[in-house]
């Protein structure tokens, strides 16, 4: 039961005394205070004899020190059950993160600040110089290199504790990065004067309103790629549809029906499950655009690069028709990659036999028990860095 009213407070009261004086419908505008001021007429009026009012009063005087304590129950244990504004409901925590990139795209890097939590992590890692002064020279940086950064959020899901953020990021390389940031590539690097335009997604844990850890992956190769330093590195398919404006936002309108999201988290779950099997015709028939020669041909690439390709998942939230799971991939390359997956940069190259292991977030759209869409980003510079492709961070 929701206490949400003076007439629903009223009537648990009216529950509790279970006497005709409190069991009434009252309206919002009568106080408690009131009610128990009625209570002599009240008597009176009901035709108690007089020998009787001491018994009546004794009771009445147990059951108001009751009913307040049987009033205490009940609020706390619906604290437990609900999420109450200002206390971390899943609306709150995403206009959390809303503040956090609308601060820094005004380069106000102290309203930013303070969104962030005192003690928060990056990546479960405990930050040097604690937690606000790691962001603060993170941002100073970054505006420094891109004085133009700007951060468009595409999406939001939230769920339990954790907001996920799909943005479309862009800026123009005017400055030189002196912080190992973006996979270190651009750390001392003359200013290009170019652009980028390419997907971020963003995995925060919030606690009593503050952003206590983050993770996330980006299309650093797609960046770097139309910065000009890394000229044989692909853009991702992400990032050229967020770049067109086609990507899907509910950020103005919350979501509301999550009664799919349990049927649409399996969905996604088999979907990895069989990939981890090899069973590309499996894994497809769960999308919208079902299973074909290029899908066979692409899976067929991956997996004679990696013979051993294999997902974990570590978290999946949803809302409503939206899936996003933060997963691990992992393998060994043995194989000449044909495809230019993964940000392309394997392609042609000689096996290593190396094994990496690369963070990824995968943004599933579901329609109709099918996957419509998958928008994702992954660390390619840290696993094509962990396959000795490119040289490593300093």
């Amino acid at each position: 039961m929701v206490l949400n009213s003076p007439a629903r407070v009223a009537a648990t009261l009216g529950m509790a005394f279970g006497t005709p004086v409190f069991c009434e419908n009252v309206t919002g505008e009568r106080t408690l205070a009131e009610i128990r001021g009625t209570i002599p007429a009240r008597i009176e009026a009901c035709g108690v004899q007089p020998h009787r009012l001491p018994r009546c009063w004794a009771i009445t005087i147990v059951r108001l020190i009751v009913a307040p304590l049987v009033l205490v129950a009940i609020l706390a244990s619906q604290a437990k059950t609900q999420s109450l504004p200002g206390t971390g409901s899943p609306e709150e925590n995403k206009a959390v993160v809303r503040r956090f990139f609308e601060a820094q795209n005004e380069a106000d890097i102290q309203r930013a600040l303070d969104e962030v939590a005192v003690d928060a992590r990056d990546e479960g890692n405990p930050l040097p110089f604690g937690a606000r002064k790691f962001f603060q020279l993170e941002m100073e940086d970054l505006r420094h290199t891109f004085p133009d950064w700007h951060g468009e959020i595409i999406d939001l899901v939230a769920e339990r504790d954790i907001v996920v953020a799909l943005c479309r990021v862009t800026g123009t390389h005017q400055g030189v990065g002196r912080l190992p940031l973006y996979g270190n590539l651009l750390s001392g690097h003359a200013p290009t004067g170019k652009t980028f335009d390419v997907a971020h997604i963003y995995w925060f844990t919030l606690k009593g309103g503050k952003i206590e850890d983050r993770r996330f992956t980006r299309d650093d190769v797609g960046m770097y790629k139309q910065l000009g330093v890394l000229p044989n590195g692909a853009v991702s398919a992400t990032s050229t549809h967020l770049a067109a404006g086609t990507g899907i936002s509910s950020v103005i309108a919350s979501r509301r029906d999550r009664t799919l999201e349990t049927r649409n988290k399996g969905v996604v779950a088999r979907f990895f499950e069989a990939q981890n099997r090899g069973d590309a015709r499996t894994a497809f028939e769960l999308t919208a655009g079902g299973f074909n020669e290029r899908i066979a041909a692409a899976f067929a690439d991956l997996l004679h690069t990696f013979p051993d390709w294999h997902w974990k998942i570590i978290d999946t939230v949803a809302e409503s028709d939206a899936v996003v799971t933060m997963a691990l991939a992992s393998g060994t390359h043995l194989g000449a990659a044909r495809f230019p997956l993964n940000g392309g940069l394997m392609v042609g190259a000689e096996p290593t036999g190396k094994r990496f292991e690369a963070l990824h977030i995968h943004w599933h759209r579901l329609r109709d028990g099918k996957m419509a869409g998958d928008d994702r980003t992954r660390d390619d510079i840290g696993m094509t860095r962990q396959l000795g492709l490119l040289p490593p961070a300093n």
